[in-house]
């Protein structure tokens, strides 16, 4: 996560969705990270239904997932 700006950014971002003229026109997309509690099915949705809640929508878009490659 991000510390204590954790859901930020998707708070930020549906605030903007629902306050804008055109809401539908407004794509919403999110980043997951794949953390190794994150391997499941089930964790990727509970970690989707946790940003949906953050930004109060009903679906998001589009979904990133991010996952860092250790070196060495």
């Amino acid at each position: 996560g991000t510390g204590a700006l954790e859901g930020r950014a998707e708070t930020l971002l549906g605030t903007f969705r629902r306050e804008s003229r055109s809401p539908k026109r407004v794509v919403v997309g999110t980043k997951l990270a794949v953390y190794p509690t994150r391997l499941t099915g089930r964790s990727f949705e509970d970690a989707c239904r946790a940003s949906l809640k953050r930004m109060e929508l009903e679906q998001i878009d589009l979904v990133q997932v991010s996952h860092a490659r250790r070196i060495g």
